[in-house]
C-alpha cells in the first residue's frame, strides 16, 4: 500500500482498508514466528496529517492471532489490536545520518515498512493462552489445564499459572 504525499499536504488523508495477510508476511522473513501465526487479513485505520515540515501517521491495526501458547503449546484465537502513532520527514541530505528519524522521498510513502514495524511492536513477548495457564507437566507432558498427574514436579514453580506468579509478586 502506498500512500500519494501531495493528497496528505492538501488536506490530510485517512485510510480504512483491510490488507491480505500475505502482503503483511512479506515484510517477514520466512522463517519468522509471525508467519506461524498471522492467519487473517489485517485491518487498517490510518490518518495521514502535516505538522510542521513533518507526516503524522496515526492508526490502528486489527486482525485475529492463531498463537501457539508458550506454556501449554496450545493453538488459541487471540484479537489484536494496536494503535500507534509514527512520524516521517521529508529527506534532507545532511540529515540522512540521524538514524532516530525516519525519511520519506518523493511523492509516495510505502507504508508496508510502518505497518510491519508497528505491527511487530505491538506483539506480546510470550504468548500465554489465559492467565490460568498451568502448562504442560515437565515429567509426563500432560496439559495440566485439562488434567492432573502424580509426578514429583508438581510442586516446581514452573507450574504456578501467571496469575499466581503476578499475585505472588504483589
Amino acid at each position: 500500500m502506498k500512500v500519494n504525499v501531495n493528497e496528505i499536504l492538501k488536506n490530510g488523508v485517512t485510510l480504512n482498508v483491510t490488507e491480505p495477510r500475505e502482503w503483511l508476511l512479506s515484510y517477514f522473513s520466512e522463517s519468522d514466528e509471525v508467519t506461524q501465526f498471522l492467519k487473517q487479513d489485517i485491518s487498517l485505520n490510518i490518518h495521514f496529517e502535516m505538522v510542521k515540515e513533518a507526516i503524522r501517521i496515526q492508526g490502528t491495526i486489527e486482525t485475529i492471532l492463531s498463537p501457539t501458547c508458550c506454556l501449554c503449546a496450545e493453538t488459541y484465537s487471540l484479537p489484536f489490536t494496536y494503535t500507534f502513532e509514527h512520524m516521517l520527514f521529508k529527506f534532507n541530505a545532511a540529515d540522512a545520518l540521524d538514524d532516530s528519524v525516519d525519511y520519506y522521498e518523493g511523492y509516495e510513502i510505502d507504508m508496508l515498512p510502518i505497518i510491519g514495524e508497528q505491527f511487530a511492536l505491538g506483539l506480546p513477548d510470550q504468548f500465554i493462552c489465559q492467565e490460568t495457564c498451568h502448562g504442560l507437566c515437565h515429567t509426563c507432558g500432560i496439559n495440566k489445564n485439562y488434567s492432573s498427574c502424580e509426578c514429583a514436579d508438581n510442586t516446581n514453580d514452573d507450574h504456578r499459572t501467571i496469575g499466581e506468579i503476578n499475585h505472588a509478586s504483589s
